[in-house]
């Protein structure tokens, strides 16, 4: 699966666990938080492709655990 695609279906799993995603430029930071009860994850889109899966990979990898 390319990277690209890999992004989409992240992001997609992300979105389907309740936060609002938001790909803004952010330049080197980015990641989940939560705004007046709203949950959010920010893509840096100043990042490239393979840290912005990174930082979407690392996020899924801490929402998606067992408490």
């Amino acid at each position: 699966m390319d990277m690209q695609k890999k992004l989409k279906e992240t992001l997609g799993k992300i979105e389907a666990k309740g936060y609002v995603l938001r790909e803004e430029w952010l330049e080197g930071s980015g990641g989940g938080c939560e705004i007046r009860g709203k949950k959010f994850f920010f893509s840096d889109q100043s990042l490239p492709l393979p840290d912005r899966l990174r930082q979407a990979l690392d996020f899924w990898d801490e929402i998606s655990k067992p408490h």
